[in-house]
């Protein structure tokens, strides 16, 4: 979103802002302060998203989470009434984040499901990547593979969309490894290999400091199930160096904490302390119950296998005021996500009003006053989406495209209001087609129109095209000045197939046009569908 509407100075505060995310925490949090002080005195709800937004993230880089949820939920009604959908998608990964810490799965799912929909609905690629690949993760530690694969499958589908971008590497390797996570949870360990291979050949070169230690944890891991001990015991000796860097809490802690789990199994207390004291002294700072706890449980394992009883008891008396306290954090979890649906509620309400208008006006733009069918404007973009739709899928697409016979001779004997009429007469024949599903029909212009098919096979098209055709001949419309027919009759030119990668709409539409233009000299009334062939260029 741009900003170029506000003053230099502010401007100069925002460059600030995004030029110091995750360097200069200070400067991030003096610079929001200054756009928070200033858009309070002008009542500029967009600036106050903002600010209130980067103040969270960067809270959340500093691992300081009781500030990072309060400020993240203040910016949400911010954020979605100035339209910022971005930053409302973050906003609800992060406080998604913030859930599981607190071990709120439900809550955590609830806001990345918030935070999809509008990654769907405003076509935010990486955001939606993003929030896919904490989806999976949710579902992997859950147990649901199935489901988790499936999220994981999608984050990749949306991150083909954003080849290039400065995360690319990162999101690439995270799928990798969530993918190979979860096959090495399910014992298909060769498959667990393969994206292992592909993080390493694909991302690791390009890798930053903390991908690095995630790969090396998911090796030094699967390197351990499968019994080969001296590679494994190589990655730890990586991991011990590499976790002297400055990550966020809630980066790492899933990842190391599993590693922790699995020194303390293969009896390597020395390095099992190392990452325990780490994570202790960020938990402590952060003050999460919720990994206060997780942490205690191992340690209270270790105790007990030591058989050192008195620290045993004292790990186990705060293990069970943590849990009361946890409680208490539940209670403020709750109450925060009620605040949250209240404010989005009221939001969404108004929103909506707005919204009702808007697709009045925006349906009057996109249809055929005539007709009732959507209008050429509208097909371009329709059909733009379904095309991409077909090719990511690799399924079927089809333009028909029809015209009436002899409708000038129709229209000049019989007047412009019985031309109406037989126009009208047309549509509700193809409306008829649209019942079936994933048609849609279209007034080109005149007596011109386009439908398109998606998920239809050649024969499908062939046999719907005839019925409508048939259809049509049905009304019995009196067209004596017709050459074709003694009725009003039509003739059908259409291109189906599935698009290749260098294909496009255009080809379909034209293939169609020039498939009409042969019926048309061939004899009117009649049909036919020509199968697209992709040419190096496209055409």
């Amino acid at each position: 979103m741009s900003y170029n509407e506000y003053n230099e100075q502010v401007q100069g505060w925002i460059r600030a802002v995004m030029e110091n995310r995750g360097v200069q925490a200070k400067k991030v949090i003096q610079n929001c302060k200054w756009i928070e002080q200033y858009a309070t005195q002008i009542n500029d709800e967009k600036l106050l998203g903002l600010s209130y937004f980067y103040t969270g993230e960067t809270h959340y880089l500093s691992n300081d989470i009781e500030r990072l949820f309060r400020y993240i939920i203040k910016s949400l009604g911010y954020l979605e009434r100035s339209g910022q959908w971005k930053l409302a998608a973050r906003a609800y990964n992060l406080l998604a984040i913030t859930s599981i810490s607190r071990g709120n799965v439900l809550f955590a799912l609830d806001y990345y499901l918030n935070g999809l929909s509008y990654c769907k609905k405003f076509r935010l690629y990486e955001e939606g990547c993003i929030i896919n690949i904490n989806i999976g993760t949710l579902y992997i530690n859950s147990g649901e593979y199935k489901q988790a694969k499936m999220f994981f499958e999608d984050a990749f589908r949306q991150l083909r969309k954003i080849e290039g971008c400065s995360n690319y590497t990162s999101y690439k390797m995270a799928i990798y490894l969530a993918l190979g996570k979860c096959y090495m949870s399910q014992e298909v360990y060769e498959k667990a290999r393969q994206y292992m291979q592909k993080a390493e050949r694909e991302c690791l070169e390009k890798a930053d400091a903390l991908d690095k230690m995630y790969f090396t944890v998911f090796q030094t891991l699967y390197f351990n199930v499968q019994g080969k001990i001296q590679s494994r015991d190589e990655c730890i000796q990586k991991v011990q160096k590499q976790m002297t860097g400055k990550f966020a809490l809630l980066d790492v802690f899933d990842e190391l904490y599993d590693y922790s789990k699995m020194l303390f199994e293969i009896r390597y207390y020395k390095e099992f302390w190392e990452v325990i004291t780490l994570l202790e002294e960020f938990v402590s700072r952060t003050k999460i119950i919720n990994f206060q706890r997780k942490l205690l449980s191992l340690k209270i394992q270790y105790y007990k296998l030591m058989e050192d009883n008195n620290e045993y008891l004292q790990a186990a008396g705060v293990f069970y005021e943590l849990s009361e306290l946890m409680e208490t954090e539940n209670s403020y979890m709750v109450s925060a996500m009620l605040d949250v649906r209240r404010s989005l509620d009221s939001e969404t309400k108004m929103r909506l009003e707005m919204e009702k208008e808007n697709v009045a006006l925006v349906e009057l733009s996109q249809t055929d006053a005539l007709t009732g069918l959507w209008n050429r404007f509208r097909m371009n973009t329709y059909a733009e989406e379904a095309f991409e739709k077909a090719r990511e899928q690799k399924s079927n697409f089809a333009v028909e495209i029809l015209d009436v016979d002899y409708f000038k001779q129709y229209n000049d004997t019989y007047g412009h209001q019985a031309g109406d009429k037989c126009l009208i007469h047309v549509a509700n024949e193809i409306k008829k087609l649209q019942e079936h599903g994933g048609i849609n029909g279209f007034r080109y212009g005149g007596d011109e129109f386009v439908i398109l098919f998606e998920g239809y096979n050649m024969e499908q098209v062939g046999q719907l095209m005839q019925d409508l055709k048939l259809g049509i001949l049905k009304l019995q419309l009196t067209n004596h000045y017709s050459q074709a027919a003694e009725v009003v009759s039509i003739s059908q030119g259409a291109c189906v197939g599935i698009p290749g990668e260098s294909s496009r709409v255009w080809d379909f539409l034209q293939t169609a046009d020039k498939t009409l233009y042969q019926v048309k000299r061939k004899s009117r009334n009649n049909l036919a569908v020509e199968l697209f062939q992709e040419t190096k260029n496209g055409h």
